[in-house]
């Protein structure tokens, strides 16, 4: 009868053990998020790699195109990182012509366009910070 109850006992604490694990794990899965998986970007406004970022997507977005006047971001929908061999930001902004003509010395400052067309664009670029290194590996407007 002892073994009985001290098998029970171990089964009992066994079972307490497992649910415990599982509901830790369910319970934290809003909270928690894989290492090397895409994190949202909460205040994109606030950081700076990710403006850094922006910026230079911008920039080579400006570079690459044939229209006159110089686009830039005028808000900004949706931003994440991704922490890979560096850092891979990708954002989803909305884009419009500003009254400069290219190439500006400084588009941040430029006005935008008044009822101009605005454009949605995805960026990612890729950084690595101790190599100085910043890449526009994929846009789409």
């Amino acid at each position: 009868a002892a073994m009985a109850t001290a098998r029970g006992c171990a089964m009992l604490l066994l079972l307490t053990a497992v649910v415990t694990l599982v509901g830790s794990a369910v319970g934290n899965k809003d909270r928690e998020h894989l290492v090397g998986a895409p994190e949202e970007i909460l205040d994109p406004e606030k950081d700076e790699g990710l403006q850094e970022a922006l910026r230079f997507a911008v920039a080579e977005y400006n570079e690459g195109n044939n229209d006159r006047f110089t686009s830039k971001v005028v808000r900004i929908i949706s931003a994440r990182r991704q922490v890979v061999s560096g850092l891979n930001y990708t954002v989803k902004v909305e884009i419009a012509p500003t009254t400069c003509l290219k190439p500006p010395s400084n588009f941040q400052s430029c006005p935008v366009q008044p009822r101009s067309k605005r454009t949605i664009c995805n960026f990612t670029v890729y950084v690595v910070p101790w190599e100085d290194q910043m890449r526009l590996t994929e846009h789409r407007c």
